[in-house]
């Protein structure tokens, strides 16, 4: 009976010219491991501090994440107002840069939120949050807390996580211990991990630089090639005569003789460009070429470009150059998916922050209807807003004109668009009829 079972393969494999990563070649002996600086956390933080290049493929994303703010919906603008000075009163933006920053540098952070005059340990109830009760949120970093993992939540979008967070600090040096329940906090992690790997790092994820170290070392090592190469350009050989049978046989008056005279030819050839040497000895000077090395460079800040996901121009602060050059497509990219990560990473928890920032400034909850968007990363100059303006009033008044849609409606279409151009924002009442419809 013939099998039905057939041998499959994938892959191109050619075992004559030893292509294929099962063949007999280089490829094939290369292997993945388990990365230790995952769990390294002081050589993290000296990359972190000693690479300009590292600290800044951890802070780019964070602060342009943070940086635009949020519209409010679905409350009263006086509200509204005071959500948006609450927010800015409790440095809220910068806690949370500081939360997203230390979670992609350590692989994990919470933020805490102070409820002023209640037990951290105990679950949350935003029923009991009175005015002026809520404090800020305070950054505490993977290794300044330890997630009790032996006791899971269960159930719920959380479920699996730790369902308490117990402070290293203060168990430490206090002895006195600082034990925050899970509803009290707002989680972050850096690079999500296998199940496994999960379970190895405490419910933590890993930080970006356990990808992007290997090029980070690649970039500095090539950057410092260049400031060898640099020192080393103008290096000149001297030959004299006889050298080793002075310096063998002179003892150190004869060596002393020796540098002086090079001294002297140093101090002539550097202020009136005279080479000043005996007859019978040679000068010679070493030529260096550079070419090649900007190419080089550039190779690896690509590296570094991808590795990271931000584009050169921003993680460099290098302008596009050449004829017609524009970095306007990666900033593009770059914008696109970091505000599909700012949804992902930020909603959620911004609206628990809002929520209990209405309650601590208004005394009241958000209405059911209450939303927020993300304000674009993408910031128009005061021409392209005063164009897109005149293009969006021209368009609503012609529809009003033409009976397609009503006063109030233009006025709510209006409103809509003060999202894309901050005009039009605070419209109030009942708009007049100062436009004649178009009957004919």
């Amino acid at each position: 009976m013939a099998s039905l079972i057939t041998k499959l393969q994938d892959g191109y494999q050619n075992v004559v010219a030893r292509l294929g990563i099962k063949t007999n070649n280089i490829t094939r002996s290369g292997t993945y491991q388990w990365d230790p600086l995952i769990n390294q956390r002081m050589e993290l933080e000296y990359m972190y501090t000693g690479s300009w290049v590292a600290r800044s493929a951890i802070d780019i994303p964070a602060k342009d994440m943070t940086r635009t703010g949020v519209t409010l919906q679905g409350i009263d603008p006086n509200d509204e107002k005071k959500l948006q000075k609450a927010i800015l009163d409790l440095d809220i933006w910068n806690s949370l840069c500081s939360c997203i920053k230390q979670a992609r540098l350590y692989g994990g952070c919470i933020g805490y939120i102070r409820i002023a005059g209640q037990d951290p340990s105990t679950p949350l109830d935003l029923n009991t949050i009175d005015l002026d009760q809520f404090e800020g949120i305070e950054t505490l970093s993977r290794w300044q807390v330890t997630p009790a993992i032996q006791d899971p939540i269960i159930g719920g979008v959380d479920h699996g996580l730790p369902s308490f967070y117990i402070s290293v600090f203060d168990n430490v040096f206090y002895q006195k211990p600082f034990t925050i329940h899970h509803s009290r906090v707002i989680r972050f992690i850096g690079i999500e991990v296998p199940w496994y790997q999960k379970i190895a790092l405490l419910m933590w994820g890993q930080s970006l630089l356990v990808n992007i170290h290997s090029r980070i070392k690649a970039y500095d090592m090539v950057n410092t090639m260049i400031d060898q190469i640099s020192n080393k350009a103008h290096l000149r050989t001297l030959k004299i005569k006889g050298m080793r049978e002075v310096l063998a046989t002179g003892g150190s008056d004869a060596e002393e003789m020796l540098l002086n005279y090079v001294q002297l030819m140093r101090e002539t050839q550097s202020t009136e460009d005279v080479t000043l040497i005996d007859g019978d000895d040679e000068f010679d000077a070493i030529p260096y070429n550079f070419a090649g090395l900007k190419e080089l460079l550039e190779i690896e800040g690509e590296q570094l470009s991808g590795a990271t996901g931000i584009p050169q121009s921003k993680l460099f602060g290098r302008q596009a150059d050449g004829l017609g050059a524009s970095h306007a497509g990666d900033i593009e990219l770059y914008y696109g998916n970091l505000e599909a990560d700012r949804e992902r990473i930020l909603r959620r928890p911004l609206g628990k922050i809002l929520d209990i920032i209405s309650r601590s400034v208004l005394g009241r909850p958000l209405p059911d209807d209450f939303t927020f968007t993300f304000d674009s990363l993408w910031q128009l100059s005061d021409v392209e807003v005063a164009d897109l303006g005149s293009k969006l009033v021209e368009t609503i008044t012609n529809a009003y004109k033409s009976q397609l849609i009503t006063s109030e409606e233009a006025r709510a279409e209006l409103t809509k668009t003060s999202l894309l151009t901050k005009l039009f924002s605070e419209l109030e009442g009942d708009i007049k009829q100062d436009i004649e419809p178009d009957t004919k």
